[in-house]
């Protein structure tokens, strides 16, 4: 996750800090075409189709809420650490998700294809 990306909503008032990150829709499928396809094969490309919900779906939006416990002292950039900590964990457990159900996919499509191949040579 990029921490750039993070927002921040601070509410003095309430004693609360709020991480957000936005437009989180398509970031497996950038993942895996960023860091994983380029080790295999420059022309492989993994899309996702934005027209219909599917199990590879990261959600567009992932933010987490850090309050100030009422003995403690207000610190807005502890108030920070702790809702980027916490919105790290929430986003990185989806990812993770995602990319393990890719791999799983993968891994059908790759017994099919050897499948088909040990037909073709009997």
């Amino acid at each position: 996750m990029d921490n750039k990306r993070i927002e921040y909503i601070v509410d003095k008032d309430n004693s609360v800090v709020v991480a957000e990150i936005k437009n989180c829709y398509m970031d497996a499928e950038n993942m895996l075409n960023e860091k994983f396809s380029p080790s295999v094969t420059s022309g492989f490309r993994v899309d996702n189709n934005y027209k219909r919900y599917t199990k590879f779906d990261m959600n567009r939006n992932y933010k987490a809420v850090a309050r100030l416990h009422p003995d403690d002292e207000w610190d807005e950039r502890r108030g920070k650490v702790v809702a980027t900590d916490k919105l790290t964990e929430t986003y990185h457990h989806s990812m993770n998700k995602r990319l393990a159900l890719y791999a799983e996919a993968f891994r059908k499509i790759a017994d099919n294809i050897d499948k088909y191949l040990a037909k073709q040579h009997n």
